[in-house]
């Protein structure tokens, strides 16, 4: 196969979101070398872009498009890295926005037209929701429900930085040049090639970091510390102090990634409403106090909700029932 057939392949998987770390590597090699000029990739998108025309909202594309022929034109000092990061940014997001109803919710934001560095790409995901998300270096994230990522347009020019608000997995390409970096409102974690799991919502008392293989550097004002396989590391927001803990199973960090629920010893069922309301976009309401002190742990394989409201009934004196979207949960007779 001809190496220019081969390219319009790459691409075409590529525009589609279904394109592999080894692949989009294949591009950048192409990119780098000059045998995929700019002149080539400005013709396929441009014809790419008026096949969406019908199934884009004309708004969105104007905006989209404006920035993509804003891309073609930007050049930094280091001409060549620029031009392949650009281009695998600009083909990353218009295959989210043209497959947006089946991965999720994305946005593209800018802070003024002389500002395109800035402009972010941010995935975003609603209540009942996951997704999962390829980064312009390969790097895959998934995303929990209610959960926010961004990045802006310097990504993976000389370091890669995202903003993770909610829940994320993470397993980060490996490039020892370009620190990867996530951004939370407690503290940031850097890696080199590694897998772990954030946990960071706004809605939690607690943001958790638990690594899986690799090793990551947790930093704030506050601290600077390393964390190792099977370890992980807990801020509590009400005492403002971190608790490291070892020999952690971390695997169960990312089973909600296949839809298992996973509640952490001496979850109480006040907490554990808050994270199926979360997952289900459901509302709960307690009619009697005092069962919210209840405590549940363990992994539950089969997480749709009447199991789950099922179990919670058989395991503690709790009877629950369902009006509309809302769950009742008050004590058994």
């Amino acid at each position: 196969m001809d190496n220019s057939k081969r390219h319009t392949e790459l691409l075409d998987e590529f525009y589609k979101g279904n394109v592999s770390a080894g692949d989009q590597m294949q591009l950048r090699e192409a990119l780098e070398s000059g045998d995929l000029s700019e002149g080539r990739l400005d013709s396929y998108y441009r014809e790419r872009w008026n096949q969406a025309g019908d199934t884009m909202d004309s708004e969105i594309q104007e905006r989209m498009y404006g920035n993509l022929l804003r891309k073609i034109a930007f050049r930094t000092e280091d001409r060549k890295r620029s031009r392949v990061s650009k281009w695998i940014i600009t083909a990353s997001a218009c295959a989210a926005c043209l497959v947006a109803g089946i991965i999720g919710t994305w946005f593209v934001m800018g802070t003024g037209p002389q500002e395109d560095l800035s402009k972010l790409y941010t995935v975003r995901t609603e209540k009942g929701q996951k997704t999962t998300v390829m980064l312009p270096d390969g790097t895959t994230v998934w995303l929990n429900s209610d959960s926010r990522l961004s990045y802006d347009m310097t990504y993976d020019l000389k370091e890669r930085n995202v903003s993770l608000s909610g829940e994320g997995y993470f397993e980060v390409a490996k490039d020892p040049e370009r620190p990867f970096t996530v951004h939370t409102a407690d503290y940031n974690v850097t890696a080199l090639g590694t897998a772990f799991n954030i946990s960071t919502y706004d809605t939690s008392n607690e943001a958790v970091t638990t690594l899986v293989e690799g090793k990551v550097r947790v930093h704030s004002e506050h601290i600077d510390t390393e964390l190792t396989p099977d370890q992980s590391l807990t801020y509590d927001r009400g005492d403002n102090r971190y608790v490291r803990k070892s020999s952690v199973q971390s695997y169960t960090a990312g089973l909600w990634r296949n839809n298992e629920l996973v509640v952490s010893p001496g979850t109480t069922l006040e907490k554990f409403a808050v994270l199926l309301e979360r997952n289900y976009n459901i509302a709960f309401v307690f009619k009697d106090e005092s069962i919210k002190d209840y405590k549940f742990e363990g992994v539950i394989k089969n997480s749709q909700l009447l199991n789950v409201l099922e179990l919670i009934s058989i395991s503690a004196p709790v009877e629950y029932s369902i009006d509309n979207n809302t769950v009742i949960l008050d004590r058994k007779q």
